[in-house]
C-alpha cells in the first residue's frame, strides 16, 4: 500500500467519511449515426410533414413539440438553420479569389481541370453538405466517356463511412442504393490508398457476387501508386458523439430549434385566435330572399362573426365587435431570447440582418460580429487545407492516367476578408512594428499574407516594395575582399574608408546614385 492510500484511509478514519459507491449507470443514445444525419438534414430543409413524421416516430421523443402528435394547432418552421448555412457557404465561396499552382504549365492544365468540374460549385457543394451533416467528400474518378480530365464528384454524409487506423485514415467507403427485379441492394465502392475496389450486399446485409447485377457485374477493381487516396474527406467540426465523424453546425442546438418553432406557432395560434369577433344578432344577418336562408361565404376566415340570438323588443338588436387582447411582449421577449440561444456561438444576428438588441452600441454590435468572423475563419482555414490536397490529387489522378509519374505540387489558396476592419487592423499592427523597427520587410509580408501566396510570391512581393522604397542590393565584392578584411575595418580605431580602397570607394558610391555621397566624396582630399 503506498503513502498516498494510508493517508487516505487515515482521513477517512479521521472525519468518518464515507466513500462512494461505484454505480453503474446506463444511458440510451436518442438517435444513431444515421438518424442523427437525418434530423440534420431534415431540419435543414424545414418541411413540416417531414419533420412531424421524423420526431413522431422516435422513441421518448413525444415530449418534444415535433413529436408531439395531440398539438392542435398549425405548427410552423423558422428557416434560420437553412439561412445560416446557406449564408456561410456562399461567404465562404465568394471569398475564394484563387486556386493557383507554382508551376505555370501545370497552374493552366488545372485551371482547365477546374473550369471542366465547375470547381467553384463543387466547392460550394461540399462546404453546405458538411455543414448540414457534418461530413461530405470530394470523390474522383476518371471516365473517358465523359471527359479527358478527372471527374470531381461531391458525396454527402448520408452515403459514406472511414476506417482508420491509430488515428490515421485508411479507407473512404461511398454506398450507392440498387434497385433491381423489385429487388432492394447496395454497392459498396472501397477508395483506399493505391486501391479501389467494389462490394454488393443485399437487403439483409450479405454479401453478394458482383456478377448478380447488370449495373455492377462490369466493374473491376483498380489499383495505383500507393500514395493517393482518390476521396478527400471535408469536415470542420468533431462530433463528440461519433469518432472520426463531423459535427453539423446546428447539431446541438435542435432542442433549441424545437423550442423556437414552438414559440412562434403558440404565438400564431394567439394571433389567429386573437382575430377580432363580431357578434350579430340573427334578425340582423342577410338572409337569402327565396329560401330565407343565412348567407355565409362558407370560408372560415371571411366568416368573421357569431350569431346571437336576437330580442323581441324592436330596435334593442346590436352589432357588437370584440377584440382580445394578446400579450405581443411576452411573445416578443420569449421568442427573442431563444433566437439569441440558437445562434449564440455560431453567428452574430446582425450578420443575418436581424436587430435583436436595438439598445446595443456599435461597439457591442462589432464585438458580436467576431462571432461570425472566427467560424469563418475556422471553415476557411481547414479549407484550404483540404483543397490544397484536392489540387494535388486532381493533378497526380491525371499524371497517373497519362503514364506520367506523381508529383508535389506547391499550392496556393487565397481568400478575401471578410470585414475589412479586421485585416485592416492585421495591417495597422504589422505597420507600426515595420516603422518602429522590430520587424523586417520579410516578416511584415509573412505575417500579412501567411499561406495566401506562395514562398515565391511573397519573395517577389519583398523586391517590389524595397525597389518602392528605393533600397538595392549591393554587390559584397565591393565592401571588402574577405570577412577577415571586413572584421579588421570594424575594429580597427580609425575610419573605416582609410582602409577601403579609393576606386571602390568610388564605385560604390555611383552604384548607390545617390546625391549627398557624391559631394561628400567629391570633399575627400
Amino acid at each position: 500500500m503506498n503513502v498516498l492510500e494510508t493517508i487516505k484511509k487515515k482521513l477517512i478514519q479521521l472525519f468518518k467519511i464515507q466513500p462512494a459507491q461505484n454505480y453503474s449507470v446506463y444511458v440510451q443514445e436518442r438517435f444513431t449515426l444515421e438518424n442523427d444525419i437525418l434530423k440534420n438534414r431534415l431540419i435543414y430543409r424545414g418541411d413540416i410533414s417531414e419533420l412531424m413524421q421524423f420526431f413522431s416516430q422516435i422513441e421518448n421523443s413525444g415530449h418534444s413539440f415535433w413529436g408531439d402528435v395531440n398539438y392542435k394547432a398549425r405548427k410552423i418552421h423558422l428557416p434560420y438553420v437553412a439561412s445560416v448555412v446557406d449564408l456561410y457557404s456562399n461567404m465562404v465561396t465568394a471569398d475564394l479569389n484563387s486556386i493557383t499552382v507554382n508551376d505555370d504549365k501545370t497552374n493552366e492544365l488545372f485551371d482547365e481541370i477546374a473550369e471542366d468540374n465547375k470547381l467553384k460549385k463543387l466547392i460550394e457543394k461540399a462546404t453546405k453538405e458538411a455543414l448540414i451533416t457534418g461530413d461530405s467528400v470530394f470523390k474522383i474518378t476518371y471516365d473517358t466517356t465523359i471527359s479527358n480530365f478527372p471527374i470531381v464528384e461531391v458525396v454527402s454524409g448520408e452515403y459514406i463511412d472511414y476506417e482508420y487506423n491509430r488515428g490515421r485514415l485508411e479507407k473512404v467507403i461511398f454506398y450507392s442504393d440498387l434497385k433491381e427485379n423489385k429487388k432492394n441492394y447496395r454497392l459498396a465502392e472501397i477508395y483506399e490508398y493505391g486501391a479501389i475496389n467494389y462490394e454488393l450486399f443485399d437487403e439483409y446485409g450479405n454479401r453478394l457476387s458482383l456478377d448478380t447485377l447488370e449495373q455492377t457485374e462490369n466493374l473491376q477493381s483498380i489499383t495505383f501508386d500507393k500514395s493517393l487516396l482518390l476521396a478527400i474527406p471535408v469536415k470542420f467540426f468533431d462530433n463528440p458523439k461519433f469518432p472520426n465523424r463531423g459535427k453539423a453546425l446546428f447539431d446541438s442546438k435542435t432542442d433549441i430549434v424545437d423550442a423556437l418553432d414552438e414559440i412562434a406557432s403558440d404565438w400564431l395560434d394567439g394571433v389567429r385566435k386573437g382575430r377580432v369577433k363580431v357578434y350579430i344578432p340573427e334578425s340582423l344577418i342577410v338572409r337569402d330572399p327565396e329560401s330565407g336562408s343565412l348567407i355565409t361565404t362558407g370560408m372560415e376566415f371571411q366568416d368573421n362573426y357569431v350569431k346571437v340570438a336576437g330580442s323581441m323588443e324592436e330596435g334593442k338588436d346590436q352589432i357588437q365587435t370584440v377584440q382580445p387582447d394578446i400579450n405581443y411582449s411576452a411573445f416578443t421577449n420569449s421568442f427573442t431570447s431563444y433566437l439569441e440561444m440558437l445562434l449564440q456561438g455560431i453567428i452574430s444576428p446582425s450578420t443575418l440582418g436581424i436587430d435583436i438588441s436595438a439598445q446595443s452600441t456599435a461597439e457591442s454590435q462589432r464585438e458580436k460580429e467576431k462571432v461570425t468572423l472566427f467560424i469563418r475563419q475556422k471553415i476557411t482555414v481547414e479549407l484550404t487545407d483540404i483543397l490544397k490536397t484536392l489540387v494535388q490529387t486532381i493533378l497526380n489522378t491525371y499524371n497517373i492516367a497519362n503514364d506520367t509519374k506523381i508529383n508535389e505540387y506547391e499550392v496556393s489558396v487565397s481568400f478575401g476578408e471578410y470585414a475589412s476592419t479586421d485585416f485592416a487592423s492585421v495591417v495597422e499592427t504589422v505597420s507600426k512594428a515595420k516603422m518602429s523597427g522590430i520587424m523586417s520587410i520579410e516578416q511584415a509580408v509573412e505575417e500579412l499574407y501567411a499561406d495566401t501566396l506562395t514562398d515565391k510570391e511573397k519573395a517577389e512581393e519583398v523586391q517590389r516594395i524595397k525597389d518602392e522604397m528605393g533600397i538595392e542590393e549591393l554587390d559584397p565584392s565591393l565592401v571588402g575582399d574577405s570577412e577577415e578584411e571586413v572584421e579588421e575595418e570594424t575594429t580597427t580605431e580609425e575610419s573605416p574608408i582609410v582602409n577601403i580602397d579609393g576606386e571602390k570607394i568610388k564605385e560604390l558610391v555611383e552604384q548607390l546614385n545617390r546625391k549627398d555621397l557624391k559631394d561628400i566624396y567629391n570633399k575627400l582630399p
